[in-house]
């Protein structure tokens, strides 16, 4: 049920009387006039404030709405920490090309899908600038990149179990 002291968005311009219950009216404000179509601003307004005086109006709801449903993750790769893909019965970073068994999931260490690569040969020092860490040797701390060499073509990061803790995405 609408609220009646808001005028349907249709009224009046000046005077908020709908248009088929308006004839020749006068007022303190207006004086005698005619139906006036109202300002869309005027609409938008009445509109507005009349679903706020239903929604107001409304009894509060007493039950808990049904959950809605549990989307499960997959796990982020230990190296790049992108969230892996399920394919058969192994999780798959397509970054870096790891496999890990699904059943094992924590306890067994991955394995590459591409064999025969040449590791990547760059050591980087991704602590060396962090001043919260004030242990100077742990700053200087060195990885070597155990990704293939072809990796900075696809514009993937270095990457070492060792320091996956670090941060995610570092260069």
């Amino acid at each position: 049920m609408a609220d009646t002291t808001i005028p349907v968005p249709g009224a009046c311009q000046h005077c908020g009387i709908d248009k088929q219950d308006h004839v020749q009216r006068g007022g303190r404000d207006v004086g005698r006039h005619g139906w006036t179509a109202p300002t869309t601003e005027q609409i938008r307004e009445r509109m507005l404030a009349r679903r706020a005086a239903q929604q107001a109006n409304r009894p509060l709801e007493t039950t808990q709405p049904t959950p809605p449903p549990l989307i499960p993750r997959n796990p982020e790769c230990s190296l790049c920490g992108d969230e892996v893909n399920l394919e058969d019965d192994y999780f798959l970073c397509e970054n870096c090309d790891i496999s890990w068994p699904m059943y094992d999931q924590g306890y067994a260490p991955g394995e590459w899908t591409q064999f025969g690569n040449v590791r990547c040969q760059e050591v980087v020092q991704p602590r060396l600038d962090n001043t919260w860490i004030r242990n100077l040797a742990e700053r200087a701390e060195r990885f070597q990149c155990v990704l293939d060499a072809d990796h900075v073509k696809h514009k993937l990061p270095h990457a070492n179990p060792d320091m996956s803790h670090i941060a995610k995405g570092w260069r």
